[in-house]
């Protein structure tokens, strides 16, 4: 499952943009306590979590992110 987590932007505006976006997976907006949790440092930032909501993945803008090829990497190895 995809959770795209919206953070530091109006959950007013996101929401506005999702409504329009037509992307199929769940929104939710978080605080500085989420993103702190999840050591986030830049936007974007992906993290893969495995099924113990551990994780075990995470890339941002700030670090080389490998392409495509590192995320299908980071699935397999979660699932």
């Amino acid at each position: 499952e995809i959770l795209a987590i919206n953070a530091f932007e109006d959950p007013a505006d996101g929401k506005e943009w999702i409504a329009t976006s037509g992307l199929d997976y769940r929104w939710t907006f978080a605080d500085e306590s989420v993103t702190e949790a999840l050591a986030v440092k830049a936007v974007p930032t992906q993290i893969i979590l495995d099924r113990e909501g551990k994780v075990v993945w995470t890339s941002s803008v700030t670090s080389l992110m490998g392409g495509a090829d590192a995320v299908f990497e980071a699935l397999d190895a979660a699932l």
